[in-house]
């Protein structure tokens, strides 16, 4: 049984809660908690906490983590309101949700804890910005290492490009990059070809779980939101469901050896470039389509 620990910034964009779903959803996967990173993290805990208890895992413990990059300013959307804690609220965030029950303690202190207990067995799926890896490579660089793997959702292998989990903190993804951890990248060259079209959100409508359907009025949230017109011209892509799915299934994407570095200054910083002194990383190149739906709805369909 695989240990998995989800580091994500559920709430603004709708595929980190589908995510969750698809990483919950294996029973060969043991998840030992889930952070969360970025503008307000308490906010992403509850929504997070409340979308696992729906699915009868409200179990596994959620912790905020840090809700400010290592050095970038937070930048507020149009759309985005501020709370009476002076923080922006989180877009699929409800004032109901508040009372559900979040851990104490630091995101980072969990991460490191965990690999100190269970050395060279959890795997790692970060699929928001690194603020808390790094802050968790920072305070403790060795015990980190005792980490099996990672699996992170960023970059544009194929092409400079500012790619949001790296741009929102690409000192952190920096710091994550040259770590030393064998680290998995499934990046917006493959997750693009992911989309949730009328027929595939029609059928995530359609089921009957109580944490679907959940996820599934944040979606419609998504959708009004991003098509303000009323017709869906924008449709949601599933970056963090394949980078999740990736990870269960080695046949989804094909990997290629590769290195990668993080831009950090003038009109490239927060580019992921393909370089020979960057970090060595397995770089997701292709995904097999007809796969990724197959294994999407049967994750969604195990959800009780």
């Amino acid at each position: 049984m695989r240990k998995i620990i989800i580091d994500t910034d559920i709430g603004d964009d709708i595929d980190d809660a589908f995510a969750l779903l698809m990483a919950i959803a294996r029973p060969e996967d043991e998840i030992l908690g889930v952070t969360t990173v970025f503008k307000n993290t308490v906010q992403r805990a509850c929504l997070a906490k409340c979308l696992l208890t729906a699915a009868g895992r409200g179990d596994i413990p959620v912790y905020a983590g840090h809700d400010r990059p290592l050095r970038n300013e937070i930048v507020k959307w149009d759309y985005e309101t501020y709370g009476p804690d002076g923080k922006i609220n989180v877009h699929h965030f409800r004032e109901e949700m508040r009372t559900a029950k979040i851990e104490p303690g630091a995101a980072e202190d969990f991460i490191l804890e965990m690999a100190q207990r269970y050395p060279g067995e959890v795997t790692l799926i970060a699929i928001g910005p690194f603020t808390n890896v790094a802050k968790a490579i920072q305070k403790d660089a060795k015990t980190f290492l005792k980490l099996k793997e990672a699996y992170v959702m960023c970059g544009h292998p194929s092409q400079a490009y500012r790619e949001w989990n790296i741009y929102v903190d690409p000192e952190a993804a920096d710091i994550l990059f040259r770590s030393g951890l064998p680290i998995h990248c499934v990046g917006l060259n493959v997750t693009t070809k992911c989309k949730l079209y009328e027929r595939e959100i029609e059928r995530v409508c359609a089921c009957s779980s109580k944490a679907v359907s959940l996820a599934a009025q944040c979606l419609n949230v998504w959708l009004a939101s991003n098509n303000p017109g009323g017709t869906i011209v924008r449709y949601p892509t599933m970056h963090d469901p394949l980078c999740v799915l990736s990870s269960q299934y080695p046949g989804l994407c094909t990997y290629e050896h590769g290195r990668l570095a993080v831009s950090l200054k003038g009109s490239t910083r927060a580019q992921t470039l393909c370089s020979q002194n960057g970090s060595p990383l397995e770089i997701a190149t292709d995904v097999d389509l007809e796969c990724f739906y197959t294994h999407f709805f049967e994750s969604l369909e195990m959800i009780p």
